[in-house]
């Protein structure tokens, strides 16, 4: 991570110095944390792609588009593999067409019920995996 800090520290200098100014970057941390990226787990992105695209099919699933920003979610992945999924992100006749952290961001809450049943049989089936797995080394 620190390779990436000292990657953005060059260019936020240097883009400063293109116009002829000068800049201090402090990314020690101390007052605010460093979140890390968001970085899902290929094992388990993959597992819970299947899982949606069983609960809602193929064409209602797609792959969000890499964006810079920092989300809270990152902790967790640092620590334990996981996935980031967005639920039910669009629908134009609530008004529901801004990302999260928006102030225009309004939540689809009839999709809760789907994203329920996502998470439910992703554990489910992630937990039976596991399970099987183990018993398979007796």
């Amino acid at each position: 991570m620190f390779k990436r800090v000292n990657v953005l520290c060059q260019v936020i200098e240097g883009q400063a110095a293109v116009h002829r100014c000068t800049c201090e970057v402090n990314f020690t941390g101390t007052e605010h944390p460093i979140i890390p990226p968001t970085v899902n787990d290929a094992r388990i992105y993959e597992h819970v792609r299947r899982v949606s695209i069983d609960i809602v099919g193929e064409g209602n699933v797609e792959l969000a588009p890499i964006f810079m920003g920092s989300e809270d979610f990152a902790f967790y992945l640092d620590k334990v593999p996981g996935s980031f999924l967005f639920l039910g992100m669009r629908n134009e006749k609530i008004g529901s067409i801004y990302l999260p952290h928006s102030p225009y961001y309004t939540i689809d809450e009839d999709v809760f019920p789907i994203g329920a049943s996502i998470y439910a049989v992703f554990a489910h089936s992630y937990l039976s995996n596991s399970t099987r797995n183990l018993n398979s080394y007796d």
